[in-house]
């Protein structure tokens, strides 16, 4: 189980292993150092552990053998050594001595022995000491400087500090001595945190006394019951917040959020702090089951039925593992567990979701540039808006989109013919826009898009609207459209916009509503329409407090308090569910169920989830919308086949739901792509969106080329010779697939081409791959050999490798006067000739201007340039116009042969390099080249490695994965930029399975299927923005991306942190301007094309600042990069010496 401080936290496996992770300052993690954890570590590996317990600064724990470690601060004797001196390695408190419980405060620590006496030390008391004399105490807990206690009875008692009534007696007097709380109960849990208390009694009623509100709230001055018509399992109380589980495994969390630490994705509450005990509750997840959580100071962690451990909140010091403000998973049966989708919302053409990581995806039509990319064009599948991991939800309209990022703020984009995006005017908007962002103090907490109007909530309740207003949809009196939001109520839970009408549910349980009324869809017994936002009046015999309530066309859905299901409205498709198609005009009930956990209101059919994460449907099914396999209209509520556990729901022509794996599912109408699966063919089903995981990848100079499980290939980055092969020259930062429809086998990356094997075997290559005599660039895939008997490919500068299924090794392209090709032949080879007839080979690796292959015996042979000892044979500046062997009588497993060096391994698992004449980047840490294989890091087995422009990535026979070399553009993605004559061990990601080294960035595809890139990003050879020092995922869990190419500038903007001229420069050199990322000190570099630093200076600068850089002019000819660094922000810019 966990156990969490402010800033670090501890946890224990099933296995009775503990990790630890956080704030490290003091020791208190207890790996032997002081160095902070940002991503779990093992302490004292192979001891077995049986409880734990952390204090502001320091930790305790028990071993399953009984005995007391403890670690970390020890200003205030709390470690009860005798001493002052914190400790970062546990140490054991009076050995020879059994304990059974601990518990951690700020300044001190209590624990019960196996033999029931107290002990207690710290503040100022350094040694442990009995408390009392009773042998009777069972377990114990502390908050911030009070401390509460069960005895073996089952009676709970209290003592310490008293200032927010913690203690839970009538009065704020602290105690020096155990007070018992509420005499004639028994208890079976407890938990202190900050200034309040939280137990379970043994009846299993939840109690409350103490403080959660940061300053004057002075909390119940005795135990609170919290629901009391719900049992409760456990409970764990924070500094400010709560997180407590129920007894069917519902997680819910209340009180203050002002880090994230109730898991609903903001920072903001939406009742005040004087209605905190359970209007403020958040259920984490519905429908999953937990185990147990555990709330500190500032955020939370909690365990999932299947052991997976998620966590949320601050993250100042890496406590939670992942900054977020919804609940992620940290680990489970050994691997991360990533639940993608957090929510959904669809229109009758295009649907909007947003992933657990905070990103948003659209998709479907696109007419009216509802899916916010800035064009028009339509979408069959997935497409990140943007790169923001902020978003917290969206709800899609017909032909617009609005959504709220998790800072509060509110934007909308498509039509705006209504005046339905809320920014002023009825001018349509392309791209997300800000609503009402000149009152940045208002913070929103949901929203819903209408046909044509727009309700949404601001925290504590505030409710607005706008939009169109025919019908007096908008509850402001009258029947004119508002283009701003208007203010209509306040103390709201739920809003929901129909077609011409809205309903509302308040605080208190009783609904609101305005608008069309002509089928009785707002449930008063009448049809008269209401143009004022007021109160609803049900007839007698209908439920008085409403759990959830949801607008359709014409119909209405709700859920009242005690989980039973009733429609009321329009029923021409039988969307009520009576079993009839006649309208209702008051509340009717749908069966005899009260398990009924949420439900969406299609235009003329409904949905809904049972507490078992069942579905079900029923109501209109012309587009499969019920996802019942077929077209039948359902007059009453039908599960959906399948055995999938749902968690939400949305619902239009088309209907799309999550699962509680986080698995994202479409089906019904599909005219425009809105289901994401490709098509424009309606699905009758439910089907998930599963998209091919990433399976290889290579890196040339300045782009990138990915291969998927399906056989698709993708591509992005730099294309002025059409290496990407989508038909044009222009770059992109997004990858593009190549030749939809084809399927490939295997591809390679050069300078700026790439040569590819379909999946029927012929041969394929673009960009400038020599093709042809006139060697004009290619801007698609152009037939090099209709033979479909080709098996590997390996691409160097611009010529290509490739091994035929009889092992016999083919080249073509530019063979330099080296020979890098073919030794003796002419400078071009237009076509693919053979490399030493009658040979076997198992692999070839093809570099800047040379060649390194294996036989089929495991001999290593090189060929063509040698002028920085690349071909290993002891001789240097000579080329070789034959193939020469490398350390005859060595057997090779593989070889990668790079610009300035080569790398390969033997067959024993050791790893050689050589080469390197210029550079210090072999990686033995101390020899500077090598015209002979040397072997790097001796004692040493590896499993792969490949060789980038001056630099290797390579990963051991562990799975650990290393890097070494040139890192001036943070292509060794160690998060710094510092070259490394020796490798280092990258802590992410892990589990290689295909991975490349370009120019000066790299790609790796983990064995999850997800591809993550880090380097240089100038031409958007990573697939994202930023210029990344640590590796980046390009993809979410196993989704394509498939974001609209964008063209790569050719110029900087006006305002562009950097500008130089003349570009190209010449001898007189090249003047820069800078213009600050921030205010404050900056670094400004410049570096050569491999990324080296040649000038460095440092300055401060708060605006416009123009500098020359000397002696530019007599640098020779080609390209080189300026930097500009100011604190985590960066600025690249390239420049060419004529």
């Amino acid at each position: 189980m966990p156990a969490t401080a402010q800033s670090h936290t501890l946890f224990v496996q099933p296995d009775g292993s503990l990790w630890a992770w956080g704030d490290n300052q003091f020791g208190q993690l207890g790996d032997g150092t002081t160095r902070n954890r940002q991503f779990p570590v093992p302490i004292l590996t192979g001891v077995q552990w049986q409880s734990i317990s952390v204090g502001y600064r320091h930790s305790a724990g028990i071993r399953q053998d009984g005995t007391l470690w403890i670690w970390g601060n020890n200003e205030y004797g709390q470690l009860g050594n005798g001493t002052v001196v914190a400790k970062s390695a546990p140490t054991e408190i009076i050995p020879g001595s059994r304990w059974q419980s601990v518990a951690a405060s700020a300044t001190a620590t209590v624990a019960v022995r196996q033999d029931g006496t107290l002990w207690v030390w710290g503040d100022q008391q350094p040694t442990p000491k009995q408390f009392g004399t009773l042998s009777t105490w069972q377990t114990v807990s502390a908050g911030e400087r009070h401390y509460l206690a069960l005895q073996q009875n089952g009676t709970l008692w209290t003592w310490g500090s008293n200032s927010s009534r913690q203690l839970g007696h009538e009065t704020l007097a602290s105690s020096a001595v155990p007070i018992q709380v509420k005499p004639g109960t028994l208890w079976k849990s407890i938990d202190a945190g900050g200034n309040q208390s939280i137990g379970i009694q043994q009846n299993g009623s939840l109690w409350h006394w103490g403080s959660f509100a940061p300053g004057g709230y002075s909390g119940n001055a005795t135990p609170y019951e919290i629901q009391p018509t719900k049992k409760w399992l456990q409970a764990s109380a924070g500094e400010f917040h709560v997180a407590a589980v129920q007894d069917n495994g519902a997680l819910w969390t209340w009180g203050n959020n002002e880090f994230g630490q109730l898991g609903n994705g903001t920072t903001f509450m939406l009742r005040s702090y004087d209605n905190y005990i359970w209007e403020n509750s958040h259920q984490v997840h519905p429908g999953s089951i937990w185990q147990y959580a555990v709330a500190t100071g500032r955020h939370t962690l909690a365990v999932r039925q299947d052991g997976s451990l998620w966590s949320w909140g601050t993250n100042t010091a890496g406590q939670v593992g992942s900054a977020t403000l919804f609940p992620v998973a940290l680990s489970t049966a050994g691997q991360v567990l990533n639940a993608t989708w957090r929510s959904v919302s669809t229109s009758s053409t295009h649907t909007v979701a947003v992933r657990q990581d905070g990103t948003l995806w659209t998709w479907g039509n696109n007419q009216r540039g509802q899916l916010g990319d800035g064009i028009t064009t339509s979408r069959s599948v997935p497409v990140q808006l943007g790169n923001l991991t902020s978003w917290l939800s969206a709800s899609a309209g017909p032909g617009y989109t609005v959504a709220i990022r998790q800072d509060g703020t509110l934007w909308s984009w498509g039509s705006n013919e209504f005046g339905q995006l809320g920014n002023g005017t009825t001018k349509d908007h392309h791209r997300p826009r800000q609503i009402d962002s000149l009152t940045q103090w208002r913070r929103w907490w949901s929203v819903s898009a209408g046909p044509g109007h727009v309700v949404a909530l601001e925290e504590k309740g505030r409710l607005w609207s706008w939009g169109n207003n025919d019908q007096g949809q908008l509850g402001t009196g009258d029947k004119i459209r508002r283009l701003l939001p208007v203010y209509l109520s306040n103390g709201i839970l739920q809003a929901s916009p129909g077609q011409g009408y809205t309903v509302a549910l308040a605080e208190d349980g009783t609904l609101l509503g305005c608008g069309l009324n002509s089928s009785g869809q707002l449930g008063n017994n009448s049809t008269t329409s209401l143009l004022t936002f007021n109160r609803i009046y049900l007839p007698q015999g209908t439920p008085g407090i409403w759990k959830e309530v949801k607008a359709g066309n014409q119909h209405t859905v709700g859920i009242s308090k005690d989980g039973s299901l009733w429609t009321w409205g329009n029923n021409a498709t039988g969307q009520l569910g009576t079993g009839t198609t006649a309208n209702s005009l008051i509340p009717a009930r749908i069966g005899t169920a009260t398990t009924w956990q949420t439900l969406a209101a299609g235009p003329t059919h409904s949905a809904a989830l049972q507490q078992d994460g069942s579905l079900w449907a029923w109501g209109d099914n012309t587009n499969g919308q019920l996802g019942m396999g077929n077209t039948d209209p359902l007059l009453q509520p039908t599960r959906v086949p399948g055995a999938g556990r749902w968690q939400t729901l949305t619902t239009n022509a088309s209907s799309v739901g999550i699962q509680q794996n986080g698995s994202l599912w479409t089906w019904g109408s599909n005219t425009h792509g809105q289901l994401g699966n490709g098509s424009t063919t309606n699905q009758l089903a439910p089907r998930a969106i599963v998209q091919p995981t990433w399976q290889q990848v290579s890196a040339g100079y300045s782009f990138s080329a990915g291969l998927q499980s399906d056989g698709s290939l993708w591509t992005w980055g730099s294309n002025d010779n059409g290496q990407l092969g989508n038909s044009t020259t222009i770059g992109h930062s997004s990858p593009t697939q190549v030749a939809p429809g084809s399927k490939w086998k295997t591809m390679g990356c050069g300078w700026d081409h790439i040569a590819a094997i379909r999946q029927d075997g012929t041969l394929w290559g673009w960009g400038l791959a020599y093709i042809d005599f006139n060697h004009q660039p290619r801007v698609v895939p152009a037939l090099v050999s209709a033979d479909t008997t080709w098996r590997s490919v390996s691409t160097g500068y611009r010529y290509t490798m490739a091994i035929r299924r009889d092992g016999s090794l083919w080249g073509w392209g530019y063979n330099s006067f080296s020979g890098n090709v073919l030794p003796g032949a002419a400078w071009a080879l237009f076509s693919p000739v053979p490399v030493m007839p009658g040979s076997k080979w198992k692999s070839v690796s093809a570099g800047h201007e040379h060649t390194a292959a294996i036989r089929e015996d495991g001999t290593l042979w090189t060929w063509g340039e040698n002028q920085h000892g690349l071909l290993g044979n002891g001789v240097l500046d000579l080329s070789q116009y034959g193939p020469v062997q490398v350390a005859p009588g060595s057997k090779w497993k593989s070889v990668s042969a790079g610009t300035v060096h080569t790398t390969a391994i033997r067959e024993d698992g050791t790893l050689w390099a050589w080469g390197s004449v210029y550079f210090d980047l072999l990686g033995t840490g101390a020899q500077k080249y090598s015209i002979v294989p040397v072997q790097i890091a001796p004692g040493t087995t590896w499993q792969s490695v490949v060789t980038g422009r001056g630099y290797t990535l390579a990963v051991r026979q562990d799975g650990t994965s290393w890097a070494w070399g040139l890192n001036g553009i943070h292509q060794l993605g160690d998060g710094t930029a510092t070259d490394r004559p020796a490798p280092v061990q990258l802590s992410s990601p892990t589990n290689w399975v295909s991975y490349a080294a370009g120019g000066s960035h790299a790609l790796v595809i983990r064995a999850d299927g997800t591809l993550w890139a880090w380097g240089n990003n100038q031409v958007g050879q990573l697939g994202q923005s930023p210029l990344g020092t640590v590796p980046l995922m390009l993809t979410l869990g196993n989704q394509v991306l498939t974001a609209t190419p964008s063209a790569v500038a050719a110029a900087p903007a006006l305002e562009a942190p950097l500008t130089a001229w003349p570009v190209p420069f010449g001898s007189t050199g090249v003047q820069v301007q800078l213009r600050p990322l921030q205010r404050g000190p900056a670094i400004i570099s410049l570096l050569n094309a491999t990324g080296r630093v040649l000038w460095q200076q440092t300055l401060y600068i708060s605006a416009a600042t123009t500098l020359t850089i000397p002696q530019t002019g007599s640098l020779p000819s080609g390209l080189y990069l300026l930097r500009l660094q100011q604190g985590t922000q960066q600025s690249v810019l390239r420049i060419v010496r004529e």
